[in-house]
């Protein structure tokens, strides 16, 4: 997943205005068949138990099967097991996020966002952990 920013209204002394979307890659029909042909063939059925997998997966509304299972692909197939008290920080790397050449806005919001000091909250240089029982999850 890639994120694209483009300026808008930076021509005739319009102050820019910054936008992003999201550009990702389509899955291919091949990858689709891939993770099809992985799910029946590399998951333990005999692991499973098929009345709690009939209750919990089979008997799902093909929209809330799809809402999940995509989720579940989006996370690359990784849950989060366990009650987690707390999660550890690092400082975001808008180069290994973005690409080699992108920065953090730099000056004010009505500037180009080329010069300046960079756009960053101190705060956020500050948090080293995030505890997630102060999350309020919606």
């Amino acid at each position: 997943m890639r994120l694209a920013i483009f300026l808008h209204g930076a021509k005739y002394g319009q102050s820019a205005k910054l936008q992003s979307r999201i550009v990702m890659k389509q899955v291919s029909r091949g990858q689709a068949l891939e993770v099809s042909a992985r799910v029946a063939t590399q998951v333990n059925w005999g692991d499973l138990d098929g009345d709690h997998l009939q209750e919990k997966v089979v008997d799902l509304s093909p929209e809330e099967f799809g809402k999940r299972l995509t989720a579940f692909l989006k996370n690359g197939c990784q849950f989060i097991f366990g009650d987690p008290k707390s999660v550890t920080t690092k400082q975001f790397d808008t180069a290994s996020f973005i690409g080699k050449g992108w920065t953090t806005w730099k000056g004010p919001v009505n500037g180009d966002g080329l010069a300046g000091e960079e756009d960053i909250d101190s705060r956020s240089l500050a948090l080293t952990e995030i505890e997630l029982a102060n999350f309020i999850w919606l």
